[in-house]
């Protein structure tokens, strides 16, 4: 008999990077089964790994901002939303939906008023200041 084991060693580095594969692709596979996921106007779709949304908004250098800030972990919406539910393809559309809300809201609010901002909302006072009031001096 010989003493020399039938098989091979395995490290467990390998034994943990294996794990991790598994897991991420029963997540893709779960993503996948799950079909397009919708929040408002936005739209993903797991087998092009495509987002749809309004597309003056996404054209827009707002929203380069706002997806630069996802990639980057330092958009708070979506790390929030994460944190809560654990879904980061819901977490990103709840953050790109409520950055299209605030941003299309503004942009009505503007022009509503002619471009020229809240002041323009304001009525002008006709009563002077009581620094300039000259009737009682």
């Amino acid at each position: 008999m010989s003493d020399t084991p039938i098989g091979y060693e395995i490290s467990a580095e390998a034994i943990i990077a294996e794990a991790r594969r598994q897991e991420a692709e029963r997540a893709r596979d779960a993503i996948l089964a799950a079909g397009p996921q919708t929040c408002g106007r936005f739209s993903y779709d797991p087998a092009t790994g495509a987002i749809t949304g309004p597309a003056e908004y996404m054209e827009s250098e707002h929203y380069a901002r706002r997806m630069a800030a996802i990639t980057e972990g330092r958009d708070t919406v979506t790390s929030f939303g994460y944190s809560q539910h654990g879904d980061a393809i819901k977490a990103v559309l709840v953050s790109l939906q409520t950055d299209y809300a605030a941003w299309a809201g503004m942009r009505d609010f503007l022009n509503n008023f002619d471009g020229k901002g809240a002041l323009a909302a304001r009525p002008t006072s006709t009563t002077q200041p009581a620094s300039e009031d000259k009737t009682h001096a």
